[in-house]
């Protein structure tokens, strides 16, 4: 069971140093009400029933209540079979949901791009326009995000250590929580002109793709591990001013993704861990609600890799050193304000942390 209160006070809020005012939505507190307020209620139940000596099947249900949107029934089916002592063949439907934040219902809350991720304008006939800022109002009338997910997969787990799997996976959403590609209006202030957009509701979204991982053990003191996505789906249907739809990529996911590592025992109590994670090609979209750019000047992204370098060290007192770098050969990938067509890509960094086990 989980009951959760939320309370989101704007009194003292002053939509970021911006004047205007739309609809409900002002920069002015006294205009509407300031306080968001939301109470969650959820009730789960999951079960697993051995049906057979080689069928598991585990039935779950989910009651969710709010008191800015009534109630929602959720739950899933997962069934997994024993081929053999070493193959598995595991599969599933659920049903996914999500309810909106504060901030995007509150009528006082204005999210203030400043030029990062501003939402594309998309006129009737698909053309783009924007100006180089833009502000995304609340909506107290959203809808909570469902989704219905499927997938079906083999596993094999060997005596020689050898485990691998393969899934393929089905996501359908409705209602997916997103800043409109729909203009509201435009407004003037400090020189500055801004579009108007809010938080909205995209009627259908797809997502869809293959995954699968291997993993070994190379003699005694290796170990190999890899896995990897491949995505052949990922869409919205867009509306536009005037009732058209079109298609468009539901986020800016690499065509596939490969990660690997090789894990080496050094010493009985040193871990030295070197890896790797290869993106493929992604594919920009001049009507992603997150693109920067303008008029349809986005470049895809060609396929890239980056290396990180890991250790750990084991205390006889309980104590677990551990220590790397990530992006060792500091690949530099940078989010432009012309031509750009993904987000920035953290350069090399290097972390420690330790570690007491009681």
């Amino acid at each position: 069971m989980e009951v959760r209160y939320e309370k989101l006070d704007l009194s003292d809020y002053t939509a970021n140093g911006i004047s205007f005012d739309y609809g409900n939505t002002s920069a002015d507190p006294d205009q509407n009400d300031p306080v968001t307020e939301q109470l969650n209620v959820g009730l789960y139940y999951e079960h697993n029933i051995e049906a057979t000596d080689r069928l598991t099947l585990t039935p779950s249900v989910r009651l969710d209540w709010a008191d800015s949107f009534g109630h929602n029934w959720s739950g899933g089916l997962n069934a997994s079979y024993a081929l053999t002592p070493e193959w598995t063949i595991n599969g599933g439907i659920a049903k996914a949901f999500k309810s909106p934040s504060l901030y995007q219902m509150s009528e006082q809350y204005v999210y203030r791009t400043r030029g990062n991720g501003c939402p594309y304008y998309i006129d009737g006939a698909g053309n783009l326009d924007r100006y180089s800022q833009c502000v995304v109002l609340g909506n107290d009338n959203l809808k909570p995000e469902t989704s219905i997910n499927k997938e079906i997969g083999i596993a094999y787990a060997g005596a020689n250590g050898i485990n691998a799997t393969l899934t393929y996976f089905h996501n359908d959403y409705r209602d997916k929580i997103q800043s409109s590609t729909t203009r509201l209006g435009s407004f003037t202030d400090g020189g500055t002109t801004y579009n108007m957009f809010q938080w909205d509701n995209v009627p259908e979204a797809v997502v869809s793709g293959v995954e699968g991982s291997f993993a070994m053990p190379l003699g005694d003191r290796f170990d190999l591990a890899i896995n990897g996505t491949y995505m052949i789906d990922s869409e919205q249907k867009i509306p536009l001013d005037g009732g058209a739809t079109i298609k468009a990529p539901l986020s800016l996911v690499p065509e596939y993704t490969i990660n690997g590592s090789l894990s080496w025992q050094a010493t009985d109590r040193l871990t030295v861990i070197p890896s790797f994670t290869h993106f493929g090609k992604i594919e920009a979209s001049p009507y992603s609600a997150t693109t920067g750019g303008a008029n349809g000047d986005l470049q895809d992204r060609d396929p890239y890799t980056l290396w990180n370098l890991a250790m750990t060290y084991e205390f006889d007192n309980g104590f677990d050193l551990s220590a790397g770098a990530t992006n060792i050969f500091n690949t530099s990938i940078k989010r432009s304000g012309d031509g750009a067509n993904t987000y920035n890509e953290p350069e090399r960094a290097f972390y420690v942390g330790l570690t007491k086990t009681f």
